[in-house]
């Protein structure tokens, strides 16, 4: 325990409170007691730079090991596609009601269809790293764009359509062979 100007300050319990978010079974702890000067002295003493380094990162959400692991992409799996469908659905069903009262959003309209896939796809490649919504995405949210715009932009809705499908197409043959690559690598380690 450190004393400075009459408050304490335990070390012990930053660690505790450290490891308490970590396990989400845990029983929240007290916060540690911090007096505001001890920055101030931070550069005299070599374990509180240390302890303030701790809870700076501590804050600011950082977890070291997360941060040591790659950000790996990976193939489509009955999971995720039910997860992009759950989450499409419902950005459908928002679109939908936004669409009663914009015209151009109403519930069977291509472009509510579009966007509704695109946040399904970007919340897929957040969530599971599905190689092919990384790039299907974009597309959908383009072209959804660009649906709604059509009269200004003056392109064909066939054109787009095209792209659209194309485009998802390719995603999904370079997710194949994304798979058969990483496939190959670990069975060859």
């Amino acid at each position: 325990m450190l004393r400075r100007g009459g408050r304490a300050f335990r070390l012990a319990s930053v660690k505790d409170n450290w490891h308490a978010q970590l396990n989400p079974l845990a029983a929240p702890l007290p916060q540690p007691m911090f007096c505001v000067s001890e920055p101030l002295i931070a550069h005299k003493k070599p374990e509180l730079r240390i302890l303030l380094y701790t809870l700076r990162q501590y804050a600011a959400g950082y977890n070291s090991s997360v941060a040591a692991m790659q950000m790996k992409v990976c193939c489509s799996s009955p999971a995720s596609i039910c997860y992009w469908f759950i989450v499409s659905l419902a950005a459908w069903a928002v679109l939908a009601a936004i669409g009663g009262f914009w015209q151009p959003l109403h519930a069977s309209s291509a472009a509510t269809c579009l966007l509704a896939m695109a946040v399904g796809c970007f919340a897929n490649a957040l969530k599971n790293r599905t190689y092919h919504c990384m790039l299907t995405g974009p597309l959908f949210l383009i072209a959804a764009i660009l649906l709604l715009s059509s009269n200004l932009t003056h392109v064909k809705p066939s054109l787009i359509w095209t792209c659209v499908v194309v485009g998802t197409g390719i995603a999904f043959f370079l997710e194949w062979r994304y798979g058969r690559r990483l496939s190959a690598t670990t069975s060859n380690s």
